[in-house]
C-alpha cells in the first residue's frame, strides 16, 4: 500500500500542496481543492490545465479527485440525485484532464437516524440509478467511481450496507468504495479488525484518522487525536486491509472531535510519520 494524504490538510493552495508532498516525498495527490482551495468540483477546464500542468512538472500522480457531489439526502423524487448526477458529468473534460485513476462522491444521507436496508430508504433506487450511470461514463473515460461514506446518518453506515447499495447498483458496475474508518464510527460502527473482510472486494482506499472515547470502548468519538493515540484498533485495522489485499493506497485524514492538547497540523504531521513507519515495516513503502 502507498501514502497520501487530503489536500486541504497540506496548504491552502496548489501550489502548497505540491510542495508538501514533495517535502514529505509522496508521490500521489488526493484532491479536494483546487488552485486556490476551492472545491475541486468546481474547476474550470483552464483550472485543470494548470493543475495537469503542475502535477506534471512536480512528477505527481494523481490517485483521486475527491468531489462532494451525492452527499444529498435521499428524498422520493430524486431530483437533488439528479442534479449532482448532471454536475459530474459536466466535469467531464476536466476529469479528462486532470486523470485521476478515481473520482470520490459521497455517500447520500438518510432522511432519518437508523441502519435499515439500503433498498428499503425512500429514493435508493434513483439513487442507484444516478450512480450506474456516473461510474459507466466515467468508465469510458479511464477513470474508476468511488463512493465515501459519510461521519453522519451514512446511507454507507456499515460494511453491510456497502454490499447492498452495491447490490443495489448492479453487478455489472464498476463502482468501489472508500472506507472512512472515523466516518462509519461516527455513523455507529466501531471500528473492527474484521470490517474489511466485510467489505470483501468492494474495498479500494481506506481514509484514516485517529479519534478518542471520553470512557470504556466501544464508545463514541469525543476528541480528535493522532492515530497513536486512537481509541480503535488502528495497527489490527490495517493490517486487516493490508491482508484483503485490494487496497492500494491509504490516505490520511484530519480527525474529527474536540482538539485539547494537540493541533490538526501537530497530528497530521505525527500521523505521516506513523503510517510511514508502518508501511516501511510491512514492506510497503509510503511512496513509489
Amino acid at each position: 500500500m502507498r501514502l497520501t494524504l487530503q489536500s486541504d490538510m497540506c496548504g491552502s493552495t496548489l501550489e502548497e500542496v505540491v510542495a508538501f508532498h514533495l517535502d514529505r516525498g509522496l508521490s500521489e495527490l488526493d484532491l479536494k481543492t483546487g488552485l486556490a482551495g476551492e472545491p475541486v468540483e468546481t474547476m474550470t477546464l483552464d483550472d485543470a490545465r494548470r493543475a495537469r500542468a503542475m502535477l506534471d512538472a512536480a512528477g505527481l500522480g494523481l490517485y483521486c479527485l475527491s468531489t462532494s457531489l451525492f452527499a444529498v439526502e435521499l428524498a422520493a423524487d430524486g431530483r437533488a440525485v439528479e442534479d449532482d448526477a448532471a454536475r459530474l458529468q459536466e466535469l467531464g473534460p476536466v476529469i479528462d484532464v486532470l486523470a485521476p485513476r478515481y473520482v470520490r462522491v459521497l455517500a447520500a444521507i438518510r432522511p432519518e437516524h437508523g441502519s435499515s436496508p439500503v433498498a428499503h430508504l425512500p429514493g435508493a433506487v434513483a439513487y442507484a440509478a444516478a450512480l450506474r450511470s456516473s461510474a459507466a461514463d466515467l468508465t469510458a473515460r479511464g477513470t474508476g467511481l468511488l463512493i465515501e461514506n459519510g461521519p453522519e446518518n451514512s446511507v454507507v453506515s456499515s460494511a453491510a450496507n456497502a454490499r447492498q447499495l452495491a447490490e443495489l447498483i448492479g453487478t455489472g458496475s464498476t463502482i468501489g468504495f472508500i472506507w472512512d474508518v472515523q466516518n462509519m464510527w461516527q455513523s455507529g460502527s466501531f471500528p473492527r479488525a474484521s470490517d474489511p473482510a466485510e467489505f470483501g472486494s468492494l474495498l479500494t482506499y481506506v481514509h484514516v484518522k485517529g479519534g478518542r472515547t471520553a470512557g470504556p470502548v466501544p464508545g463514541e468519538l469525543v476528541s480528535a487525536s493522532t492515530l497513536a493515540d486512537a481509541s480503535w484498533p488502528v495497527v489490527e485495522v490495517l493490517d486487516a486491509v493490508r491482508e484483503l489485499g485490494t487496497v492500494e493506497c491509504i490516505a490520511l485524514n484530519p480527525s474529527h472531535g474536540r482538539h485539547e492538547s494537540t493541533t490538526p497540523d501537530s497530528i497530521r504531521d505525527h500521523d505521516i510519520d506513523f503510517l510511514t513507519d508502518y508501511l516501511a515495516a510491512t514492506g510497503a513503502p509510503a511512496a513509489r
